[in-house]
């Protein structure tokens, strides 16, 4: 990354064979990306973030990616405070897709 490389982290794998413990959520790979790169500190969150968000959205060559006029209304919610909060709890979430509510995770004993 100091280099200028452009790195992300994701999975696709949701347990199975290859991966056990796969649950699909990005929050769950930024977390053990953060480890992994000993980006624990938070200082480092926002660059956790930008690889599980803008730099994948790079590497898929996504054009209308981020909020602008214009673009895919595809977003999500996360109810969290601040990066560090949202990775430490993975809390529920809100997935929009064009603008319309998808997929809605709750935490157990978490009300939305």
């Amino acid at each position: 990354m100091e280099a200028g490389v452009n790195v992300a982290t994701a999975q696709d794998t949701i347990c199975d064979g290859f991966h056990l413990f796969g649950t699909g959520d990005p929050l769950d790979y930024g977390l053990l990306m953060a480890y992994v790169a000993q980006y624990n500190s938070t200082d480092k969150v926002e660059i956790i973030f930008d690889m599980i968000t803008k730099n994948s959205a790079k590497i898929m060559r996504l054009n209308d990616y981020g909020i602008k006029e214009g673009n895919t209304a595809d977003f999500n919610i996360i109810f969290a405070e601040t990066e560090s909060e949202a990775l430490r709890t993975r809390p529920g979430r809100l997935v929009f897709r064009k603008g319309k509510l998808i997929a809605k995770l709750e935490k157990k004993g978490e009300i939305l």
